[in-house]
């Protein structure tokens, strides 16, 4: 059975230079206020063996629909026009899946704090919606 928690990550905006054409270059990168916070899968490793952890994953469709709520996309994005890649527990990278361009940085920021979570057998009901 699937387990399920809330992650919340901080969002960097990205001063980009480029094109499709010619390619993206991140100039810079800005630490702001807005937060998103989604569903992510829960899964454990090495169940009842030394060494056993547990690690999450996002669910791509909870955090682009986390982003529209957040206004950080427009409402008509689905999730095959994004490529979302990284490590879930640092940083997660969205881009135009199209053109590559890069949209938005994700910071964790609860990273390994899986000991103090809410784990529940179902996808948490996303806020707002």
């Amino acid at each position: 059975m699937k387990k399920y928690i809330r992650v919340r990550y901080q969002v960097l905006s990205l001063d980009v230079w480029g094109n499709a054409r010619d390619g993206f270059e991140i100039n810079a990168v800005y630490r702001t206020r807005d937060e998103v916070e989604c569903t992510a899968v829960l899964k454990r490793y090495n169940e009842g063996r030394p060494g056993e952890f547990y690690q999450y994953e996002p669910l791509d469709k909870y955090m682009v629909r986390a982003l529209k709520e957040a206004g950080l996309l427009r409402k008509g994005t689905h999730v095959s026009s994004l490529a979302i890649d990284g490590e879930n527990d640092a940083t997660l990278y969205i881009e135009d899946a199209r053109t590559g361009e890069p949209l938005w940085h994700l910071e964790c920021l609860e990273p390994q704090q899986l000991a103090s979570v809410v784990v529940t057998p179902y996808p948490v009901k996303e806020t707002g919606t």
